[in-house]
C-alpha cells in the first residue's frame, strides 16, 4: 500500500501520465519495488 502511494507521488513529480488500470498497476508495482529496495537497505544484519 505504501509503495503504491510512493509510486504515485514520484510519477506525479516526474509528470509521467499513468491513466487507466494498467498505468496505475505499473506505477504501483514500481513504487512497491522501490519501497522494498529502500527497506532492504535498512534491515540488513550487521
Amino acid at each position: 500500500m505504501v509503495g503504491a502511494f510512493i509510486g504515485a507521488f514520484v510519477a506525479q513529480r516526474l509528470q509521467i501520465p499513468f491513466d487507466g488500470f494498467f498505468g496505475s498497476l505499473l506505477v504501483s508495482s514500481l513504487g512497491a519495488t522501490f519501497f522494498l529496495a529502500v527497506l532492504g537497505l535498512f534491515r540488513r544484519p550487521a
